[in-house]
């Protein structure tokens, strides 16, 4: 049975990512571990200063992740929430869990006690994510020594 991570907060649900879960579970039996980093407000606050969610064009404004730490936590348990459904309605093995808020720390806490065989990183597009103006996926390909797919989404125009 092959074994996926799958990182994914602001991305988590999105088509590329799902696509990816298809092809791999039609390669036979799979298990997906879901990790969704706790994206700080700061972060989210860069979808307030666009007006809305580059994926699901609904309108964001800075009073949406005002909360602090408390709404960063209640965002990432819901998208957690919606892609573990999203991904048992696929008939996919699924379990997951909120991480730190840095991606990196995140990542190593998941794989701390478990192996996969490849780590699917679902990330906004150049320009808007901080994940890829960070270099995660080098930094995360170098440190961990798993083969690694990034799944970019297309942001909407706002």
């Amino acid at each position: 049975m092959r074994r996926f991570l799958v990182v994914a907060n602001q991305t988590a649900g999105a088509p590329v990512l799902v696509d990816a879960i298809k092809q791999r579970l039609s390669q036979g039996p799979s298990t997906f571990h879901v990790l969704v980093p706790a994206t700080g407000v700061r972060d989210l606050v860069r979808l307030a200063a666009l007006g809305c969610d580059p994926l699901s064009g609904y309108n964001v404004s800075v009073a949406d992740v005002a909360g602090g730490n408390e709404q960063a936590m209640a965002h990432a348990k819901a998208q957690l929430e919606a892609q573990l459904a999203q991904l048992r309605d696929l008939g996919a093995d699924a379990s997951g869990e909120v991480g730190d808020p840095d991606p990196l720390t995140a990542m190593a806490d998941a794989l701390k006690d478990r192996q996969v065989d490849e780590i699917l990183l679902s990330t906004l597009p150049p320009g808007i994510s901080r994940w890829l103006s960070m270099d995660l996926p080098h930094r995360a390909a170098r440190r961990f020594g798993v083969p690694m797919s990034v799944l970019e989404t297309e942001a909407i125009e706002v």
